[in-house]
């Protein structure tokens, strides 16, 4: 996510990059990108003015949960640069809402960031994309797809024990 904010920065000088939530690599993206604008965690109506005030939101995530933020930036209208797993790869068709890119391809990610950036005239369509793609998510679908996947890996697990008990 830096390496696309020094990208597109170079692309496009006026470009910012503002930083909401906390974790632990807060203390290193601070040394590496000093003119980050650091929120810091945010919750419910100043959360939704961090969204509302952004362009566009890169997520450069291959570990997300239930993809909280990649929905509440959609729901808040914005293009999203993301891989092309877990919520994006769920939530935004190919081609609408803004740029899935192929899992850990770093330099696709970059790409993207300075393609959306670069693309003003798009964001109003993209931003109507977003918003819609939001809208379709529903609550239920998701907890039944986790719900899924934890079963899956259940069963897989419980297959690799009988396994090894059946294993000389």
């Amino acid at each position: 996510m830096l390496r696309a904010y020094a990208a597109v920065k170079r692309q496009e000088p006026q470009a910012r990059i503002v930083l909401v939530g906390d974790g632990p690599l807060a203390r290193q993206i601070a040394a590496d990108c000093p003119d980050a604008i650091r929120a810091g965690v945010q919750y419910g109506e100043t959360l939704a003015a961090h969204y509302a005030s952004a362009d566009l939101f890169l997520f450069a995530s291959l570990s997300e949960t239930f993809g909280n933020v990649t929905l509440e930036a959609l729901a808040s209208g914005l293009p999203v640069v993301a891989y092309d797993c877990g919520a994006a790869s769920a939530y935004m068709p190919r081609g609408r809402a803004g740029l899935r890119i192929p899992p850990g391809d770093e330099e696709a990610f970059v790409a993207g960031a300075c393609t959306l950036a670069g693309a003003r005239e798009r964001w109003p369509v993209l931003r109507a994309e977003a918003r819609a793609c939001a809208l379709h998510a529903d609550w239920g679908d998701v907890l039944r797809a986790f719900e899924r996947r934890l079963t899956q890996e259940i069963h897989a697990r419980q297959n690799r024990l009988r396994g090894l008990a059946l294993a000389p």
